[in-house]
């Protein structure tokens, strides 16, 4: 028999997919940003760097305290 649903897991879990849904567009926003800078068409995209740099850690974080509830 399955166990039973594990709502921390659930909850973990739907955390960590808001948040990579958003990094996701993100990426492709940064993507378009650089092709953009690359033809000198455009600034540089310093603070979109950044945020994907920052949302990429904190979907790490969530990723590993998701993993973690598995395992235990």
């Amino acid at each position: 028999m399955a166990p039973g649903p594990d709502k921390e897991l659930e909850r973990l879990h739907a955390d960590w997919h808001a948040l990579h849904s958003r990094l996701r567009v993100h990426e492709q926003l940064l993507s378009d940003a650089l092709a953009i800078y690359a033809k000198g068409e455009g600034p540089r995209p310093d603070s979109i760097i950044t945020e994907v740099e920052e949302m990429r850690a904190e979907c790490a974080l969530r990723f590993r305290r998701m993993m973690a509830a598995v395992k235990d």
